[in-house]
């Protein structure tokens, strides 16, 4: 699991992880070297030297703060002011008198905040100055954010082929096909190095659909539609090797709809089929 991490105190993060934030700056810097897509750079211009910089490199000191966070410090009003009008759609100022029992004022605080909508929900949560737009995210993509990482690497593997051709002679055509085989290539080395490792990391999903397809591209004595195989020492049934190349490219059509929404300062924004 990814850890959590809520802020420094002072400041907090909305969604309470870094994740969606490293992908949102992923997804953004893909989009910037895919032709097809025109970026809004006057939306991103806070945002600095994305594409010269890695994200820990850009998410650290102020940037973080700046742009996706908000004021959480609990503090005491101005004594010398005889009326305070800061309250915001991000806090409201609050007087609570000494005398009352803690119990009494904790219950009128509790009901004040209520009456003023706090709220857990995305749509009406509190927002920094770029936020994430909420198409069901709270039900959707934070609950699937393994599946946006393998949208993110095989976007990238994709765009590696944006020639005629390429060096291994495919023509465009295969573009699909040679970034599934570098996604699966890769995911299955980084899952037997942890292991090999004993690293404390969460291991790449590599869904059914890639595992078979893949597998079926680099058997050497391809199987009849619908028979059983083996695939790294397992053996799959049924097998049907057009279903799964077909959920591929829906994969890869939803990392370039989020490219997309990107592009135009949104994410993940709606990306499904």
């Amino acid at each position: 699991m990814r850890e959590k991490w809520a802020g420094d105190g002072k400041y907090a993060l909305p969604l309470r992880q870094v994740e969606p934030y490293r992908l949102w700056f992923e997804f953004l810097k893909l989009a910037l070297t895919d032709s097809d897509l025109d970026v809004d750079r006057d939306f991103y211009k806070e945002w600095g030297d994305v594409e010269g910089q890695t994200f820990n490199e850009w998410w650290g000191g102020s940037t973080w703060r700046t742009l996706f966070a908000i004021d959480n410090e609990v503090r005491l009003l101005d004594e010398t002011s005889d009326t305070i009008n800061s309250n915001s759609q991000t806090s409201i100022d609050v007087r609570i008198p000494l005398g009352k029992p803690i119990k009494d004022s904790l219950e009128d605080v509790r009901s004040l905040l209520e009456e003023h909508g706090v709220s857990q929900r995305l749509d009406s949560a509190p927002k920094g100055k770029f936020y994430l737009q909420p198409d069901n995210l709270d039900k959707g993509f934070l609950k699937q954010m393994r599946n946006a990482r393998m949208y993110l690497r095989l976007y990238g593997f994709w765009l590696s082929y944006r020639n005629e051709t390429n060096d291994y002679g495919k023509t465009k055509g295969d573009r699909t096909q040679l970034a599934a085989l570098d996604w699966y290539d890769w995911a299955t080395e980084r899952n037997n190095e942890i292991e090999t490792k004993g690293w404390n990391y969460e291991k790449v999903f590599i869904p059914t659909c890639m595992e078979n397809w893949c597998g079926y591209l680099m058997e050497p004595n391809l199987p009849k539609w619908g028979e059983t195989r083996m695939i790294q020492g397992e053996e799959k049934s049924p097998f049907a090797p057009e279903t799964s190349r077909r959920q591929v490219i829906r994969y890869i059509r939803k990392a370039r709809n989020i490219a997309r929404n990107v592009s135009e300062g949104v994410f993940p924004g709606y990306y499904e089929d």
